[in-house]
């Protein structure tokens, strides 16, 4: 199976948006896109793991530089919505 490294809200089921929002903390909007990233901290990463994890963060950036310009989002409102997520993730670390 090929992994998906993102979920548009709109195509999540009730429950799947339900369960997302509990974990996260966070009403879902339809016109968001969720990204996905798994990272296991504990082990050590092969050059193949590397090579599968950029692969999967350039099909994460590529599926946001699409949304961006069919949305015509301009690089002053991304970059506003990018510190305000990292702002939300940061305010929710548990220590």
């Amino acid at each position: 199976m090929e992994p998906k490294y993102y979920s548009n809200v709109a195509d999540l089921s009730d429950e799947q948006r339900l369960l997302l929002e509990s974990l996260i903390g966070r009403e879902l909007r339809r016109d968001q896109v969720l990204c996905w990233l798994i990272v296991s901290p504990d082990r050590h990463l092969t050059a193949a793991d590397k090579a599968r994890s950029r692969a999967g963060l350039q099909t994460i950036f590529d599926k946001v530089d699409r949304h961006v310009a069919d949305e015509e989002i301009s690089p002053d409102e991304f970059t506003l919505a990018v510190d305000e997520a990292v702002r939300q993730v940061r305010s929710q670390r548990v220590e």
